[in-house]
């Protein structure tokens, strides 16, 4: 499914799955907003309005349990979970 997603729609500039219309970041209100829209297609019936994947959050904190639970080596999960080094003095992403 994701190849044919690429080979449909192809990457952006950067190498990101997802873009805007413009070719840019998407915001965080358009996750939410079609986070909320596949819920209920993808959930069964008796779980839409329970916690299970509330926010797109929960599945990689799910997902980083379960590599943690399967016997992954903590500094890999670290390694595959990373998204961005943040500055713990600054408080400001690091560059």
């Amino acid at each position: 499914m994701l190849l044919e997603h690429i080979k449909e729609f192809g990457t952006a500039a950067d190498g990101r799955l997802f873009a805007n219309a413009r070719g840019g970041v998407l915001g965080t209100s358009s996750y939410w907003r079609v986070w909320q829209e596949a819920r209920p297609i993808a959930l069964p019936p008796d779980r839409v309005g329970s916690p299970l994947a509330h926010r797109p959050y929960d599945l990689r904190h799910t997902c980083i349990t379960n590599w943690l639970n399967a016997g992954v080596p903590v500094a890999e999960v670290a390694r595959r979970a990373v998204t961005r080094q943040w500055s713990s003095t600054a408080g400001t992403r690091a560059a």
